[in-house]
Formats: structure tokens, sequence, C-alpha cells
């Protein structure tokens, strides 16, 4: 074993120049990312600070993105429970919502 500590992607990188300078590598392969309007959201969760009466309080946003248009809906919640999650994501609104939901965290 050699005494020189060699990170994965500097080996990486590496195997790739070479390769390149070697002419294994004809051309790079991008496959591009295409949604049909009313198909797929991504959901999340986020968390603000608001004052309600002159005191602050913690209030849950509830953001649903449409994967094709980018368009964005957010409600904001007091708490964030399933049942607010299934209840928001299930709603006809505009056409953000789809056949397929993309979510980061439902608790």
């Amino acid at each position: 074993m050699p005494e020189i500590v060699v990170g994965e992607s500097t080996v990486r990188e590496y195997v790739c120049e070479r390769r390149q300078a070697m002419g294994l590598l004809k051309h790079q392969v991008f496959i591009a990312q295409s949604y049909h309007f009313g198909d797929e959201a991504q959901v999340d969760w986020y968390e603000i600070q608001a004052e309600f009466d002159g005191q602050p309080r913690k209030v849950y946003i509830f953001c649903m993105r449409s994967m094709a248009s980018g368009a964005a809906f957010h409600r904001p919640i007091r708490t964030p429970r399933n049942r607010h999650f299934l209840r928001l994501t299930s709603w006809r609104f505009t056409g953000l919502v789809g056949s397929f939901i993309l979510s980061g965290s439902t608790t």
C-alpha cells in the first residue's frame, strides 16, 4: 500500500483526465429532464418566525412546486403533520398537483 493518502474524487478526476488524453472519451452524454404539466410536484416544509398580536411565533410553511413549470404554492400551517401533508397534496389547484409527488419530509 502506498503511504500517500488520496481521496476518491482525486482518483476519479485523474482517471477522467487520462481517458481524455488517451482518446477514450469521445463525448459526454447528458439526459435532459422533462416533465408533463400537472404530472409531478415536489413538496417540503420549512419554518419561519412570524409575529401575531405582537408575539413571536413559529409557523411552518408547506411548499409545493411543479416540476414542469417551477410554479410554487406556499401555505402556512401551525403544526406540520401527515394529515396536513395529505390534505394539501390532495387539492387540485392551478394544475400543480398530479400523479406523482416528491417529498423531502412528511413529519
